[in-house]
């Protein structure tokens, strides 16, 4: 059980579709993340009030749910290798 834990926490080999989907949802996360900023600059500047129950009050509020989940899941995973993993490949640290 720790092994296979331990397999789907640590990074993918390079080339293998479950990098290129890893890869991919980070950059998605990432732009995610720099459009959450810039609606919130400006709505604080008061360019973008959307009302509530809007398309555009929706959109933000599901930015900032995406924003919380990134932030709370890498320390969970952090985490998780600590107590999980007992070495690394290639006798790296983990």
């Amino acid at each position: 059980m720790r092994q296979n834990i331990y397999r789907l926490l640590s990074p993918p080999e390079r080339g293998t579709p479950r990098h290129r989907v890893i890869t991919a949802a980070k950059e998605i996360s990432r732009w995610l993340i720099l459009t959450l900023a810039v609606l919130i600059i400006a709505r604080a500047c008061g360019a973008f009030n959307p009302a509530p129950g809007s398309a555009g009050h929706h959109l933000i509020t599901a930015l900032i749910l995406v924003f919380i989940a990134w932030f709370a899941i890498e320390p969970v995973v952090w985490l998780l290798k600590k107590v999980v993993g007992t070495g690394s490949k290639n006798g790296q640290d983990i």
